[in-house]
C-alpha cells in the first residue's frame, strides 16, 4: 500500500527525505521558531525591544546583540560552523540598521521639503541607502546558507 507522499514523489526522493529527517545531527541544528524566540542548536535568539539577543543556552551566556534577525542568525550559523566572520557580520548588521534609519530620514525629508534640488539629492541618497541595505542583506544570506 502506498502513502499519499509516495504517490506524489518517487521512491528515491521519499527515501532521501526519510534519511534526512532520521539524521539527528541535522535536526538538532534545525531552526525552531516558537513565536518569539528562535532556537538553533545550543543557541537561542531572543527578540527584545531594540533588536535581538543571542544566548548560549548550555552556558547561560549572552554572547551577542544584533539590530536585525538576519545578523543574529548569521552570527549563530558562523559560531556553529566555527568560522571567523563575527566582525563582518556585526558590521553588516550595523550597516543595515544605520541605512534603515537614514532611509526613514530621507523619506521624511522628501515629503516635507519644498526645494526641488534638495528633493533630487535626497532621492539619490535614498536610492544609495536602499542599495546598501539590499547588498548587506544579500551577504548575510550568503553567510547563513553557505
Amino acid at each position: 500500500m502506498t502513502t499519499t507522499i509516495e504517490k506524489i514523489l518517487d521512491k528515491k526522493t521519499v527515501s532521501h527525505l526519510e534519511n534526512l529527517f532520521s539524521n539527528t545531527d541535522l535536526l538538532k541544528n534545525f531552526p525552531v521558531f516558537d513565536g518569539k524566540n528562535i532556537r538553533i542548536g545550543k543557541f537561542s535568539i531572543v527578540k527584545i525591544y531594540s533588536g535581538f539577543e543571542v544566548h548560549d543556552v548550555e552556558n547561560n551566556n549572552l554572547i551577542g546583540f544584533f539590530y536585525n534577525r538576519g545578523g543574529a542568525i548569521a552570527f549563530v550559523q558562523n559560531k556553529m560552523r566555527k568560522l571567523k566572520l563575527e566582525k563582518e557580520i556585526q558590521d553588516l548588521d550595523y550597516l543595515i540598521d544605520k541605512q534603515n534609519n537614514d532611509c526613514k530620514f530621507y523619506k521624511h525629508s522628501i515629503n516635507t521639503t519644498k526645494n526641488h534640488k534638495h528633493r533630487i539629492s535626497l532621492l539619490a541618497r535614498l536610492d544609495l541607502s536602499e542599495k546598501s541595505i539590499k547588498d548587506a542583506r544579500t551577504r548575510l544570506q550568503e553567510i547563513i546558507f553557505n
